[in-house]
């Protein structure tokens, strides 16, 4: 958990420190090891396949938070979890100023800030609580909510597929877009490749059972089965509604002024013909969609852009859709409610059920998306500001192509008269003023008589190479859902009927473009530009100094040259394999799987209550649980013994049969504790046809240090490192017979910089010295193949330095913080180096960081002076 350190009387409160998605994640980290022990084995491996692969850093982290909750809190409410997070930790405030707790430091003025800001969420929590669970994911635009989104649905359809009588798992998925623009973005879902997010064992599963139903347009009607399963639903809420009642009283109006949302309570109701004027055929399309929903259970709903329209819109369109969500939870079992937003803030204010968030500001300092640089302009007309930012756009970019992608620039008007009467026409004297053709400009104001099909063509495929267009006049088209990542600039001088288009026009141009950050250029009026100030503090609570701020000054980026000829080394591999051998046997034999041995109270299936998050063993409760246990007959115990010994299942069923137990209670206990059939039958089963042994075997392998990239002229790209942790050759070019395969070191802290430094001009000692800790891509193949402690699966490691003494031995070192010397991936990854180093004649050091510095290289390489002195230094 975040602990404050203690302050003075002038104390400024951070409330986000306070936060129940700040504490979340905190806790989370903390007790990883131990929460991830709950889990069922499923959710490991969803996890350890999506860890350093596809998904970004703010993607993974949210997925999982999404797993936690779900395998730990078991969908709890939000209220629940911060009641028992928070009054946990207030209780030991109380008791104990100097404990060790969650606020430790929150005193006087300071606890007076964190009472009244718990005292208010709570109330708010309390008012909001639904029938579900309603969990709030902000992640700002640019890092992936669509992809993520995904991933979740599909982890929930493996889990729901693996143990279908668990109401955790969602069945079916309900996707709510909040328009037809973001409607269309959730294709995505559909398109993308899905072997990216799921483990290969479920690629199938997910390609050959998922049922797709896109509601694009209001005649579509929704063709899912009654009580069918795993069929992703995407719509907007307007295509998800209540069949209308008079004039006077809509069922949205009876839901939202009823206080207990029962307006569906009785179907019959719903459907009285005498209460409600004839339908037009597009209302009936809504019911039956309506109706069809009712019809599929364990439903998870999912709402995109959760808060599309900021302000005053706000209240009233999140209350129309939950309205419907809580409308359809009354008829079929809704296992949760997911929304995922931008930001976590609405009117300057943090939205209470958030459990995870990814700020705007931290979007762009990790290079996610591009670095905004705004402009405001002031007393100028506006043809004059159409010249100067075609100007600045143009001496910029120019048809420079980024990904092969043009840059474009994106002019917004409030109307479609101002911009065919006055925009258009300034923007194409303009250009040809600078001789740029005027086909690179494109129209979308949404009216067929200006935008052509072929319009709409050109304008989705902006980020293809084929698109030739540069100048974008637009109008309604900067919400969310339109994603140009080669827009490179937006430019608006008239002010919007919504000051909220501000904002949301002006971000369009910050998606990113690879390999390096780009910047993202936003022209406005003296207006608008004041307009931008007062949104961004409303629902980012950040202001336009910080907006494009980055410490640049600290940070540069570095193209990385692989030097030739390329430095290798001879390593000695070993591979350990297991082989079978069968035995003969004859199918007459009995087998005795030996159950009156069995402790099966160890299989037995239980729910374990949790009181309390500081200590995870303590006050805890355990009860039987045997209704999730899938009960077996003898054909399907034969059918799974079988598919895993790979014999007929007419030999399987006789050696079953003719066992000490009987296939009859083999099925009983299997029944009554499945693991016993992983655990006991199956291993004793294979024990019986075959003889396992293990065989290992060595070999010699000389491994580039370096893979060169043939594509990019040999070069890489470092986009993480700060200016002050890099080395290159050209620095010590005396040393450079002696180092740096490639020319730029970027090293990850000063302990690990200061050791090359002084490894490099050791002569005396040192003959060759590279860094190897940087190439963690697949670039190297150097590396150590170890088993992740936690997820069980095999991982590389690759150790920060390989050093070649003057006696020619070889020395791996690897410097670690002080903090991580205990941890179980540390270890495990120093274990099978040490082994490694033992079958190739290497050394092995793992130094300390502080060592690092301390002591000098000979006496770090000389292992035995080093444990020596190590030992005097610790103790």
């Amino acid at each position: 958990m975040a602990k404050k350190k203690k302050t003075s009387n002038s104390f400024v409160p951070d409330i986000e420190q306070y936060s129940l998605f700040t504490n979340l994640l905190n806790y989370y980290e903390q007790n990883k090891g131990k929460i991830k022990k709950k889990y069922r084995r499923i959710s490991k491996v969803f996890l350890d396949y999506n860890e350093d692969n596809y998904l970004r850093e703010p993607q993974f982290k949210a997925l999982e938070i999404y797993v936690f909750l779900k395998e730990y809190y078991h969908n709890r409410k939000v209220f629940d979890i911060f009641k028992e997070l928070y009054d946990h930790d207030i209780m030991k405030i109380a008791a104990k100023k100097d404990s060790e707790s969650l606020f430790d430091g929150i005193f006087d003025n300071e606890k007076e800030v964190f009472d009244k800001y718990y005292k208010e969420v709570e109330k708010n929590l309390s008012e909001l609580e639904r029938n579900y669970p309603d969990y709030v994911f902000a992640l700002t635009m640019g890092t992936g909510k669509t992809i993520l989104m995904a991933t979740t649905m599909f982890y929930e359809f493996i889990l729901a597929n693996k143990f279908p009588k668990d109401k955790l798992y969602a069945h079916n998925a309900l996707v709510f877009a909040p328009d037809k623009t973001v409607l269309q973005s959730l294709r995505e879902i559909v398109e993308f490749d899905k072997s990216k997010v799921i483990p290969t064992e479920y690629q199938n599963f997910i390609n050959t059972e998922v049922k797709y139903h896109f509601l694009e347009d209001t005649e579509t009607q929704l063709n899912t089965l009654d009580g069918s399963q795993f069929n992703i639903i995407i719509t907007n809420q307007q295509k998800i509604s209540l069949q209308e009642k008079h004039k006077e009283t809509k069922a949205v109006d009876k839901l939202l002024n009823s206080d207990s949302l029962s307006a569906l309570d009785d179907m019959n109701d719903l459907l009285d013909l005498e209460n409600f004027e004839l339908v037009d055929n597009k209302k009936l399309i809504k019911n039956q969609r309506f109706e069809k929903i009712l019809r599929l259970d364990n439903l998870g709903i999912y709402v995109d852009e959760a808060h599309h329209t900021f302000g005053k819109g706000l209240d009233d369109s999140l209350k129309k859709l939950k309205a419907t969500i809580d409308a359809i939870s009354n008829k079929t079992t809704v296992i949760g409610c997911y929304n995922f937003t931008g930001t976590p803030y609405v009117k300057n204010k943090l939205i209470p059920e958030v459990v995870y968030a990814y700020s705007l500001s931290n979007a762009i300092e990790r290079k996610f998306l591009k670095n905004p640089i705004v402009k405001g302009y002031d007393k100028v007309e506006e043809e004059d500001f159409v010249r100067e930012v075609i100007n600045d756009f143009w001496s910029k970019y120019s048809e420079c192509r980024f990904e092969d992608m043009l840059p474009k620039l994106a002019f917004f008007a409030p109307n479609i008269e101002t911009l065919q009467n006055e925009l258009r026409p300034a923007v194409e004297k303009i250009l040809i003023e600078l001789g740029i053709d005027t086909n690179k400009i494109i129209v979308n104001v949404g009216d067929q008589k200006i935008t052509s099909n072929d319009d709409l063509r050109e304008f989705r495929n902006l980020d293809r190479p084929t698109s030739e267009k540069q100048f974008i006049l637009l109008v309604n088209k900067g919400q969310e859902g339109w994603n140009c990542r080669s827009l490179f600039g937006v430019a608006l001088f008239r002010k919007p009927k919504s000051t909220i288009f501000v904002l949301q026009s002006t971000m369009r141009c910050l998606r990113a473009v690879e390999p390096v950050q780009l910047n993202g250029h936003i022209y406005l009026s003296n207006e608008n530009h004041q307009i931008l100030e007062k949104e961004l503090q409303s629902n980012f609570n950040m202001n336009l100094d910080n907006f494009g701020k980055q410490d640049e000054e600290d940070k540069k980026q570095f193209s990385l040259k692989v030097k030739e000829p390329i430095e290798s080394l001879k390593i000695k591999r070993v591979k350990r394999e297991y082989r079978m051998k069968e035995k003969d046997i004859k199918p007459d034999n009995s087998i005795d799987f030996e159950f009156n041995k069995i402790d099966f109270s160890k299989y037995l299936g239980t729910v374990v209550t949790n009181y309390g998050l500081k200590n995870l063993e303590d006050k805890s409760s355990r009860e039987k649980v045997s209704k999730y246990q899938k009960k077996y007959s003898p054909i399907m115990l034969v059918a799974e013994c079988s598919a895993y010994i790979n014999k007929s299942s007419i030999l399987i069923e006789k050696i079953l049969s003719n066992s000490k137990e009987g296939i009859k209670r083999l099925v009983e206990q299997s029944s009554e504790y499945n693991h016993v059939v992983y655990d006991v039958i199956i291993p004793k089963l294979m024990d019986y046809f075959y003889d396992v042994y293990p065989h290992e075997e060595s070999y010699e392998e000389e491994v580039p240090l370096v893979n060169i990239d043939k594509s990019n002229n040999g070069f890489f790209t470092c986009v993480t490192s700060r200016e002050d942790k890099v080395v290159n050759e050209y620095m010590y070019p005396q040393y450079n017979h002696k180092s740096f395969h490639i020319d730029h070191y970027c090293f990850d802290s000063e302990p690990e910089k200061q050791f090359f430094i002084n490894s490099l001009k050791d002569d005396e000692n040192v003959r060759k010295v590279f860094f190897t800790g940087q190439l963690t891509h697949g670039q190297s193949d150097f590396y150590i193949g170890y088993i992740d402690p936690e997820s069980h699966s095999v991982r590389k490691y690759y150790p920060d330095f390989l050093i070649q003494k003057n006696d020619e031995s070889w020395v791996m070192v690897e410097i670690k913080g002080e903090d991580k010397l205990d941890d179980p991936v540390v270890q495990a990854k120093k274990n099978y180096a040490e082994r490694m180093a033992e079958h190739s004649q290497f050394t092995y050091l793992f130094v300390p960081s502080k060592f690092a510095i301390d002591f000098n290289v000979k006496s770090i390489l000389d292992e035995t002076c080093f444990i020596k002195n190590k030992s005097l230094l610790e103790n």
